[in-house]
C-alpha cells in the first residue's frame, strides 16, 4: 500500500460508522489518520496478527474471512467505504479474528489506537458510535446462528443472497446482480455452509430457474421466488 493525502469530508452511507457521526467529529477523524491506498487482492489485515490500529475505508470493498477448522473459510462480513474495520483487536489489544483482503482498489485512514483513544475522548460520539457497530455486527452474527439452527441449506443460502443483494446488488428490470464477486463457497459460509453444500444448493436454485450464476457471478432471474424460499414457503 502507498501513502496518499488530501482526506476531504463526503456522504457517507448511514449504516457506516462515518455516516453516522455528526460533521464536526467526522470532519476531524478524517484529518487524524495516514491515508493509504490499496489495490484489489491487497491483504490488509491478516488473523493471528497482533496490532494496535483499525483502518476507515474511504474507498472500496474489502472481505472479512476467517479460517475456521483446516481447510474452511468463514465470511464474516463485507466492508465499504465508511465502515471500521479491525475495531475489535484494536480495542481488545488481541490477535486478529479474521483476515481482510481487497476486492478492489480502494483507499482508507490508518489509525493506531492511541489516536483513536484520543479521538474518542475528545469527541464521545465516536466511541458510542463504535460500540453501535460493534454491537450491530454481533446482533448480525446472532441472527446468522439463529438460521443456522432453525432453517434448511437451502433457505439459509436464500437468506444469505437476499441479505448480500440488499447492500452489494444492482437491479436491472426483474433482475437482481451481485456487484462484487463472491464465489459459492464463500456466500455459503455467511450460514455455515460447507462448500460442496452450498455448491449443491447453488445448484438447485439455477436449476429451478431462480438464478443464473457462472464463476463469481450470480444473478437473479426470480426474486419472488427465492424470496418465497428464504422465508421457508417453497
Amino acid at each position: 500500500m502507498t501513502t496518499t493525502a488530501g482526506v476531504e469530508l463526503r456522504g457517507w452511507l448511514s449504516s457506516t460508522l462515518l455516516g453516522r457521526l455528526p460533521d464536526s467529529a467526522g470532519a476531524d477523524v478524517l484529518r487524524a489518520g495516514e491515508e493509504r491506498d490499496f489495490s484489489a487482492e491487497d491483504v490488509l489485515m491478516r488473523q493471528g496478527d497482533q496490532d494496535d490500529h483499525v483502518l476507515l475505508l474511504l474507498d472500496g470493498l474489502v472481505k472479512v474471512i476467517a479460517d475456521s477448522e483446516p481447510g474452511q473459510k468463514v465470511l464474516l462480513g463485507i466492508r465499504v467505504g465508511g465502515d471500521v474495520v479491525g475495531e475489535m483487536a484494536a480495542l481488545e489489544r488481541a490477535a486478529r479474528m479474521a483476515t481482510v483482503t481487497a476486492c478492489r482498489p480502494g483507499r482508507a485512514l490508518f489509525i493506531r489506537r492511541p489516536l483513536l483513544d484520543e479521538l474518542m475522548i475528545t469527541y464521545p460520539v465516536l466511541a458510542v458510535q463504535l460500540a453501535a457497530t460493534i454491537s450491530g455486527r454481533l446482533r448480525k452474527a446472532d441472527e446468522r446462528c439463529v438460521d443456522i439452527t432453525s432453517y434448511g441449506s437451502l433457505t439459509r443460502l436464500s437468506r444469505a443472497l437476499i441479505s448480500i443483494l440488499a447492500s452489494h446488488g444492482a437491479r436491472k428490470g426483474l433482475r437482481w446482480r451481485l456487484d462484487i464477486e463472491l464465489n459459492q463457497a464463500e456466500i455459503g459460509s455467511l450460514v455455515g455452509l460447507k462448500k460442496r453444500t452450498a455448491e449443491k444448493c447453488f445448484k438447485e436454485l439455477r436449476d429451478n430457474g431462480v438464478i443464473e450464476c457462472e464463476w463469481r457471478v450470480v444473478e437473479v432471474i426470480d426474486m419472488p421466488r427465492l424470496r418465497r424460499i428464504a422465508d421457508d414457503r417453497q
